[in-house]
């Protein structure tokens, strides 16, 4: 059902194309303004002799002069020396002194509120991604897969639906899942600083630990709920927090329904792309063995003096390639399932809108499962 939905709207395929050029976009911004902020520090010579983060600035006495002992001349005159000359002897005459880069509150709390956007409009540009594509899906599935009684254009119109309508429901399941992601790296901060701390004592270790699995698995079970709040939404129309009530719901009254096909589906999408990423890179071995990169003397602007790079570019370019467009697939089985389930649960456990394909697939079940209950009678 999933292959006939796309089908009948192959331009779905292309859909994840733009979201991903924005999300490069957003990082390549996100590295842009985070190289500005760091090159807003102030560069500040360190001294290792006292302490790994003592100034040099801090190592002179009271009347400006240098101490002895630490390799640096006094000035030539009797005047205390400026910092900055100071810093230019220390660093120049001792192989203890280094320069490191230190940044103000200001300076700290930027990155942090650009990082927290950065993870922000991440998620919603997922989120957008995934209304969209379960918005056109859901509409091939409650006309009946009648091609005719859909849009012309249907993934056309779920973004603009999307873009009219679900924008603030989107955002919302974005910044939960953003929260809990900037958490989680606050938790990895601090388990950093505590290394030394962790080795000295068992129990803050296992007190870390299981706060980061827990942060980890918290996330995974938002992004689920997310997943399926966001189809919700674009079948319901309803708002975020009522989407998910009804998400929830459905997920628990059909869990085992759910867990089969999800298991299922996810098995055959992860070999389908270990299948596509192998082929890539097998197709980039055997091109790279041609003459046309092995002969120095003939071809020496395309010779290759190792296979090994560009068959690892082509095993990357080739699963994120896959990725993209098997998500596509993948959304689309979990739109079309949730779409049943809400449709069985509308109509007393009859589905009235399901495809033909789909009730077709059910009927032959349902007199399997009869014919099974008759020979066991029988017997």
């Amino acid at each position: 059902v999933a292959s006939q939905a796309i089908a009948t709207m192959p331009s779905i395929l292309l859909f994840p194309i733009f979201p991903f050029i924005v999300e490069v976009l957003l990082v390549l911004y996100f590295v842009f303004v985070s190289a500005l902020l760091y090159s807003a520090g102030d560069l500040v010579p360190k001294f290792k002799g006292a302490s790994s983060e003592t100034d040099v600035g801090s190592l002179l006495s009271a009347d400006g002069s240098v101490p002895s002992g630490f390799g640096v001349a006094s000035s030539a005159d009797d005047s205390p020396p400026a910092v900055a000359n100071v810093t230019r002897l220390e660093c120049a005459t001792d192989p203890d002194c280094y320069y490191g880069v230190e940044w103000d509150n200001a300076l700290k709390y930027m990155f942090l509120y650009h990082l927290f956007g950065l993870l922000w409009t991440n998620q919603f540009i997922v989120g957008f991604g995934y209304v969209s594509i379960a918005g056109a899906v859901a509409n091939f599935y409650w006309n009946r897969g009648d091609v005719s009684a859909m849009p012309a254009r249907p993934v056309t119109a779920s973004v603009k639906r999307t873009l009219f309508y679900h924008l603030g429901s989107i955002a919302f399941g974005a910044f939960l899942v953003a929260v809990i992601q900037f958490i989680r790296f606050i938790v990895e901060v601090i388990n950093h600083k505590t290394k030394k701390m962790q080795q000295e004592n068992a129990a803050i270790k296992y007190i870390m630990r299981c706060v980061r699995c827990c942060l980890w698995c918290l996330e995974k079970i938002m992004k689920f709920i997310n997943r399926n709040t966001y189809i919700m939404v674009a079948v319901k129309g309803t708002s975020y927090c009522r989407s998910a009530g009804r998400a929830v719901s459905l997920i628990i009254t059909n869990a085992l329904r759910l867990a089969a096909v999800n298991t299922v589906g996810d098995a055959v999408i992860w070999l389908a792309k270990i299948t596509v990423t192998a082929a890539c890179g097998v197709t980039a071995f055997l091109m790279a063995d041609l003459d046309l990169y092995t002969n120095e003397e003939k071809h020496p602007d395309t010779f290759l003096s190792s296979p090994i790079f560009p068959v690892l570019v082509s095993l990357l370019v080739g699963y994120v390639v896959a990725d993209l467009f098997f998500g596509v697939y993948e959304m689309t089985v979990d739109t079309i399932l949730l779409s049943f389930c809400e449709d069985c649960e509308s109509n007393g456990g009859n589905p009235k809108f399901a495809p033909p394909l789909l009730l077709e697939a059910i009927g032959k079940s349902r007199e399997r499962q009869e014919a099974k209950g008759k020979e066991v009678a029988e017997t």
